[in-house]
């Protein structure tokens, strides 16, 4: 009786832990708008181009891309760090026109990946949505610097509305569910910046004011401990650690499937 309860003990310990992530943050630096405000103004509207996940969004959705990979100035996409391709950044031809943006990422003292102008026009609506692996827990963050906006603009993360000011800088934990109403007359124009995370990063945020969630995480286990866990359980042959036995496995099929 006794290993059983130890057994199940051990299931609900690797099924789901509780963890806290940050949720969102905002950022000790605050920059000038005037200049990037100029610099925005001056890319004519058909050089933005429309955001490629048409069914996240309704209404004009579009971006500028000034970090892209081989510096496509077509490539608005942005590839995550669990890519097996090596990415390689590298500045457009519209940074180039930027020298206001420019300055701005040189405050950010760790690598750079996809660095966009992301514009949401008056009335148009980002949907609810998830973007993977896009998290300060999981090694990638993205940050928001308002450049032009509204105070009628609502961005939710995880049901929150996070108001964010011209100039302010915020990281949003943009794993977890976000959407997004622009209800103002104005466009709402922010500079978009993936980073990787390092110890610069880390010291910024850990220093920041920070809202944190709880949420559940699967915690990873030894296949060999959790293998003979399930063959000791089969041995058994009792209802109940048949029961267990078949979770465990479906756990360690899923773990396989999901690393191959």
């Amino acid at each position: 009786m006794n290993l059983m309860l130890n057994v199940y003990r051990f299931v609900k310990l690797i099924t789901v832990m509780k963890t806290n992530i940050v949720k969102y943050c905002k950022l000790p630096f605050t920059f000038s708008v005037d200049i990037l405000q100029q610099e925005v103004m001056s890319i004519e509207t058909q050089q933005w181009k429309s955001h490629y996940n048409t069914m996240n969004y309704e209404g004009d959705w579009s971006a500028i891309p000034l970090l892209a990979l081989d510096g496509n100035t077509e490539n608005i996409h942005a590839t995550h760090s669990d890519s097996a391709i090596p990415l390689e950044y590298k500045p457009t031809t519209y940074l180039d026109k930027c020298p206001g943006v420019n300055d701005v990422l040189r405050s950010f003292q760790c690598e750079l990946r996809s660095v966009r102008l992301m514009n949401l026009t008056s009335g148009a609506i980002i949907k609810e949505h998830s973007d993977y692996q896009l998290s300060y827990e999981e090694g990638e963050v993205r940050i928001h610097i308002p450049i032009i906006t509204n105070p009628f603009v609502e961005f939710y993360v995880e049901k929150e509305c996070v108001v964010m000011n011209e100039g302010e800088c915020w990281y949003l934990n943009l794993s977890l569910p976000h959407r997004v109403h622009n209800l103002g007359t104005t466009n709402r124009v922010h500079l978009v910046i993936d980073a990787v995370v390092n110890p610069w990063l880390i010291s910024v945020i850990e220093s920041s004011e920070k809202v944190c969630v709880e949420v559940n995480k699967k915690e990873k286990f030894d296949k060999e401990t959790l293998s003979n866990i399930i063959h000791e359980l089969v041995l058994q042959d009792t209802e109940t650690s048949r029961s267990l036995a078949r979770s465990l496995q479906t756990q360690l099929d899923e773990h396989s499937t999901n690393n191959e």
